[in-house]
């Protein structure tokens, strides 16, 4: 009886290892860690207090890594690596699975946003719904303007007035953001332009987004 329930244990264990699809190189999750299907990683700060949140939507999980590694323990960081979820599902439960189990020791809003091209129009929609909680976007637009433009003034227009506080595009489709500057201006929404970066160098994209969280 005994030795059928230990085999029946260790083939249990040897399915959930062979299951697992992480790669080598992630960066290994404190706190609460990653749900069954391994869609949204949560690294929960290690310093002490009530702490604000990033979420990066990152399929490839380097932004995920990046971000975690920007900050240092300061922030509680959700990495959402799903790919066609448009309705970031995945990611509002592991924020929700956050503030069940570290309620007190999470910040309620003034969250910062991070996405990858791919899922910049997944950013923008939530932003749009709730810009007072969402209300700083870091986004990786690449080299097109149709990426960027996906915040451009009609996003503007639909947070306008909402708590919307800082945009910040990344990438050379950045460019054409120069004319929506004076219009957030006028909205009292912070832009910031960086259409010479990359999320390809680890330490260049690290101190980038140790940059944009520094503007809290």
């Amino acid at each position: 009886m005994h030795r059928r329930a230990a085999s029946f244990l260790a083939l249990l264990l040897g399915l959930a290892a062979s299951a697992c699809t992480c790669e080598p190189t992630a960066v290994p999750s404190r706190g609460v860690g990653e749900p069954a299907d391994g869609s949204v990683e949560i690294q929960v700060a290690t310093a002490p207090g009530p702490r604000p949140v990033v979420l990066v939507l990152d399929p490839s999980g380097v932004l995920c890594a990046r971000a975690i590694q920007a900050a240092a323990g300061q922030r509680h960081v959700l990495c959402d690596r799903t790919k066609e979820d448009l309705s970031a599902a995945a990611l509002k439960r592991g924020l929700t699975r956050l503030k069940a189990e570290h309620g007190p020791a999470v910040v309620p809003g003034g969250a910062w946003l991070v996405t990858a091209p791919g899922r910049a129009a997944v950013a923008r929609s939530l932003a749009v719904r709730e810009p007072a909680f969402f209300c700083r976007v870091a986004a990786w637009v690449g080299a097109s303007p149709v990426t960027a433009g996906l915040f451009g003034p009609g996003f503007l227009a639909g947070v306008e007035g909402r708590g919307f506080q800082t945009l910040f595009l990344l990438g050379a489709g950045a460019e054409q953001a120069e004319s929506w500057v004076p219009l957030a201006a006028r909205q009292n929404v912070r832009v910031l332009l960086r259409p010479d970066a990359s999320s390809e160098g680890e330490a260049a994209t690290v101190a980038i987004l140790a940059e944009a969280f520094a503007l809290d």
